[in-house]
């Protein structure tokens, strides 16, 4: 059982291991597994936030819809400083890919080292704080 604490206060290894633990049923919406929220659907195309604005022109293009996908979307605007890059280890990462295989499956998502994460993370972590942090309801689920 986890103790309830304060999103802002947890690990990232905490986040992983609760995520581990609970049944995909019992998360968060942001936290289970995409598959397991899409299981009775059937996917005729893919589109990837990481390619977000060729995916869609070209799905629209297949599909003959008259979509003028938007030249600019919003940047992510994670906050890197609240991870600890000595966090990413392969072993947190074989206990992400547990959580989630079925998503790198289905999803053709890449596993990435914990060298290239800690290094992403310490690269972005000194742009500085990018926005403020999300407002998180006091009866949000996420950690009980």
């Amino acid at each position: 059982a986890y103790a309830k604490k304060s999103l802002y206060t947890i690990s990232f290894t905490e986040l992983v291991n609760y995520t581990l633990d609970t049944p995909d049923s019992l998360l968060d919406i942001h936290l289970a597994p995409q598959s397991f929220m899409a299981e009775d659907i059937e996917f005729t195309h893919l589109v990837k936030v990481e390619n977000l604005n060729q995916d869609l022109q070209e799905t629209a293009d297949e599909l003959r819809l008259p979509l003028v996908v938007p030249t600019h979307l919003q940047k992510n605007k994670t906050n890197y400083n609240r991870i600890d890059p000595a966090e990413i280890t392969e072993e947190l990462l074989s206990k992400i890919y547990e959580i989630y295989k079925v998503d790198f499956k289905n999803f053709q998502h890449e596993k990435l080292s914990a060298n290239f994460l800690q290094d992403y993370i310490e690269r972005k972590s000194r742009k500085g704080r990018v926005h403020c942090s999300p407002f998180i309801s006091p009866n949000s689920k996420i950690i009980q």
